[in-house]
């Protein structure tokens, strides 16, 4: 079991190292990649890693943490929400998804934040952590939460050099993960096929 939380620990450091050196270099480029070359195969590669440990550590290591049941539910209710969110979020945008190009969609929960995969990832390993109790789970996802809140800082770029203005008018709109905007516009949405 301790190979398995070394091995993904590695891949999400391999992750965050790229991402970080993304932000803090300008000659540097993990993510994203544009086409598919070596970063984009590092990149996706390490993801497998990352996410094959955390579904074995789910299996092999629930439970080792003390929680009581009803938060195990909540976070069994939060998991399958944010695994649908996520799941539907990156349906409409496919290619673009794995950091090729593609082109600018901000309909569906875009309309909503900026990356929506990406707070349906933390929803994920919020609920993940809550449901399976497992104790190694909780360094890993708890490194993967900081990585995510990274994540979109380098695409924004890149993005903002594809699409320019539409883009820079879209970050204008809507927030980059989520905050008042977000509820208001939901909410306005809601009202509105009432």
């Amino acid at each position: 079991m301790n190979g398995v939380f070394i091995t993904g620990l590695g891949a999400q450091v391999v992750l965050l190292v790229g991402i970080v050196g993304t932000v803090v270099n300008d000659s540097f480029s993990f993510w994203p990649p544009g086409d598919r070359d070596w970063r984009f195969w590092t990149y996706w590669t390490a993801s497998t890693i990352f996410t094959g440990s955390v579904l074995t550590l789910t299996i092999l290591n629930r439970g080792t943490l003390a929680m009581p049941l009803w938060i195990r539910y909540i976070g069994a209710i939060v998991l399958v929400v944010s695994v649908v969110f996520t799941a539907v979020s990156a349906y409409y945008i496919r290619t673009a998804t794995l950091g090729l190009e593609g082109q600018l969609y901000t309909g569906g929960a875009y309309r909503y934040t900026r990356n929506p995969q990406y707070v349906g990832f933390i929803g994920i390993a919020v609920g993940l952590i809550a449901t399976a109790a497992a104790k190694l789970l909780v360094p890993l996802l708890a490194l993967c939460i900081v990585w995510l809140w990274i994540h979109p800082r380098p695409e924004e770029a890149w993005l903002a050099e594809q699409y320019g203005s539409e883009y820079e008018e879209y970050c204008e709109r809507v927030p980059r993960f989520v905050d008042g905007r977000t509820f208001r516009r939901l909410l306005k949405d809601v009202g509105d096929k009432s």
